[in-house]
């Protein structure tokens, strides 16, 4: 478990520390490992989501060790209630809980693939496919014509029915062949096997070694009977969306579970300034807006209302105003508390800035850009 109070994290050079840095840390090391680059993960939904990729070790050599660490900071980061940007996909997140594979897990690794041969195959056959016991993939971790890898039908979905499976792992996991070669084709027979190892080569199968460092990070820090008990009440979704957090930010949500230093400010004309500038702004926009005020890239699952603070009691986000005299002054900019989830405006004055509430959240989407420009990152916050 982490230590208690939980997991201190300081940058070099820099005063900040708390919470808020904590999260900063993190959002930059998903950064890092999500990196097509770095050929850690795989995507094939557009980089919605992350699966390890088969090569990894190719390009890094101590990958499984970034695995094993990564899994480690999945579960501080839910040990503290806050997120890791790591969007993993639920097949693989559903492995880490320790439930049984199924056919439709793969439409989560790789959509196209489970569309075009999983789907198709079970509803059509593999006549005309020329289909046989192997599968490809290049050096980018996507699967297709490239490096030759002989399928493996796994144990746990022995098809007593098909007596001529290709490849049978035994309980140890080694492997034992049998039938014709890697270059023989799949027959009618053989579809529920075929289509059970490819997927389980797909999902686990080519990343058997990454996903057990994962693993072995995540239950250095999760006990078993909690994991026992996360696997009774999650699925692989479940845990993807704990892990990183809500995919969009919904503004209305956002608004509704938002706090107030002083009761008269959720009138104020520089809150309603606030609210009508976050409405105009892009999804990265707000993202930036977020990540200043509280660490975070994403909100928590469950939405804002499920926000914590430095010491992970719940702590909402909450709006305040400048202290005086600075929050009047000309150019003043909104200040982030991001260990408390504060967010402190400068007091604009109706009529300021033109005619109704336009001019002022243009204004106050002026001083927030420049805010968020200059302090997303390096928090030197206590």
């Amino acid at each position: 478990m982490p230590p208690r109070g939980g997991v201190l994290v300081k940058f070099k050079g820099e005063r900040g520390a708390g919470a808020a840095v904590r999260r900063e840390w993190m959002s930059l090391v998903a950064a890092a490992a999500g990196d097509r680059s770095n050929l850690l993960f795989a995507s094939n939904d557009g980089g919605v989501t992350l699966h390890p990729n088969a090569m990894s070790g190719e390009v890094t050599p101590e990958h499984l060790e970034y695995f094993a660490s990564l899994g480690r900071l999945a579960a501080v980061a839910l040990y503290h209630g806050e997120t890791l940007p790591l969007r993993l996909t639920s097949a693989f997140c559903k492995r880490l809980l320790g439930h049984e594979m199924a056919l439709s897990d793969l439409e989560s690794v790789d959509p196209a693939l489970y569309r075009n041969q999983v789907v198709y195959v079970r509803e059509h056959g593999v006549g005309g496919l020329d289909l046989t016991w192997s599968d490809t993939m290049d050096p980018t971790g996507v699967f297709h014509p490239g490096e030759t890898r002989r399928l493996r039908k796994p144990s746990d979905w022995l098809d007593v029915d098909a007596g001529t499976a290709r490849h049978v792992e035994d309980a140890n996991g080694a492997a034992s062949e049998g039938g014709e070669s890697e270059a023989s084709e799949v027959t009618e027979a053989e579809v529920g096997a075929y289509l059970r190892a490819l997927v389980h080569h797909r999902v686990l199968g080519a990343v058997r070694d990454q996903t057990s460092a994962f693993a072995a990070g995540f239950g250095a820090v999760v006990p078993p009977q909690l994991r026992a008990r996360m696997r009774g009440i999650l699925d692989g979704s479940d845990l993807s969306l704990l892990i990183a957090g809500a995919a969009t930010i919904d503004l209305d949500d956002w608004r509704q579970h938002a706090a107030y230093q002083d009761a008269r400010l959720a009138f104020a004309f520089s809150t309603e300034c606030f609210w009508r500038a976050m409405e105009e702004f892009t999804r990265e926009e707000r993202i930036k807006v977020l990540q200043f005020a509280t660490g975070l890239t994403s909100p928590p699952a469950g939405g804002f209302r499920n926000l914590v603070g430095y010491l992970g009691d719940a702590v909402p986000f909450t709006l305040g105003e400048l202290a005086a005299p600075g929050r009047d002054e000309d150019g003043a900019l909104p200040m982030a508390h991001a260990c408390f989830n504060v967010l402190r405006l400068p007091r604009l004055v109706e009529g300021a800035f033109g005619t109704g509430i336009e001019g002022g959240a243009k204004e106050m989407a002026r001083r927030l850009r420049i805010a968020v420009g200059v302090g997303v990152q390096g928090f030197d916050d206590f």
